[in-house]
Parts: C-alpha cells; sequence; structure tokens
C-alpha cells in the first residue's frame, strides 16, 4: 500500500491526469479508463482501517493547493478552496475520488 517514489512530483496543479503521471499510471488511455485507474489508486491506497496512505494524501494536497491557485478564477473556486481545506484525511480522500473528473483549469 505505500506509496514509495524517490522525489517528490512537483505538481502545476492545472488538471488530475498529474496525479497519473505521479503515480505511475500510464496515460495511453481514454479519460474514463485513466480516471479509473487513477481513482483505484486513491481506493487501493486506504488501508482495511480506512486510514489513508499518508504519501498519497500529501500528493492529493499539493495537487489540489495548485489546482485552486489555477482554479480561483472559475465561478466554483469556492468548491476547491473547501476541497483544499478539508483536514480530516479520509474525508479528503474520499471527496477528491468523487470530484477527481472535474480537477482541470
Amino acid at each position: 500500500m505505500q506509496n514509495r517514489r524517490a522525489h517528490m512530483y512537483e505538481f502545476q496543479g492545472r488538471d488530475w491526469t498529474e496525479l497519473a503521471r505521479a503515480w505511475g499510471i500510464s496515460l495511453e488511455h481514454e479519460d474514463d479508463e485513466l480516471a479509473a485507474r487513477v481513482r483505484h489508486y486513491m481506493r487501493t491506497h486506504v488501508s482495511a482501517d480506512a486510514t489513508p496512505d499518508p504519501a498519497m494524501v500529501a500528493d492529493l494536497r499539493r495537487f489540489v493547493a495548485g489546482f485552486c491557485e489555477n482554479a480561483k478564477e472559475r465561478p466554483d473556486a469556492p468548491l476547491w478552496q473547501g476541497l483544499r481545506d478539508i483536514q480530516h484525511d479520509l474525508t479528503f480522500v474520499q471527496f477528491c475520488d468523487v470530484l477527481l473528473r472535474h480537477m482541470w483549469c
């Protein structure tokens, strides 16, 4: 379950495919399949006792923070800022999962 990378991915906060790149998921899929693989990654990096992998959460938080910066002129900016501000890791991951396909600037 551990997310083990030698370096920290530098997110631009432009779109959710950055998460696929960071997590080693091939981008050679149609959007629906790629999104399913990213969501699968998130779901399989939550332990049986509902504890998300800290490295995955850190990646998600860094991506969402960057996304908020890029999306601040969008009418839905408050939604992304609210997502960014969720402190409870499992709740944060669950909402990232649901909102994944909407994360693009």
